[in-house]
């Protein structure tokens, strides 16, 4: 399968064969990748600074990760190689209002 963002509005599943759309999902995270098996998708929401792993067939949000020691304006998301665990990546936290440095934060979860 594929999956590719349509407009700013969705997400739509597309059979990586035919090209045609299997299933649309009207969330609007901004970001999303399939697991390695292809039964999870796991999307990124900065407004909220969460992330979650979705059903592939449904959209149902199965499971949500919120870091509450970080404030982020980007985040970034990958699944494990096994989908076992998923990587988390916060960026651009200020340090200070008088500060010009950022902080990022990388963290790992288990995504069973």
């Amino acid at each position: 399968s594929i999956l590719a963002a349509t407009d700013g509005l969705g997400w739509t599943l597309l059979n990586e064969s035919t090209g045609e759309a299997v299933r649309n999902f009207s969330w609007n995270d901004e970001a999303a990748v399939l697991s390695p098996t292809g039964e999870r998708l796991l999307t990124t929401d900065t407004v909220a600074e969460v992330a979650r792993i979705r059903s592939a067939s449904t959209g149902e949000v199965l499971r949500s990760f919120k870091d509450k020691n970080t404030s982020s304006t980007e985040m970034s998301a990958a699944f494990s190689p096994t989908g076992q665990y998923v990587f988390i990546a916060t960026c651009c936290e200020p340090q200070s209002i008088s500060d010009l440095s950022y902080r990022s934060r990388m963290v790992t979860w288990d995504a069973s």
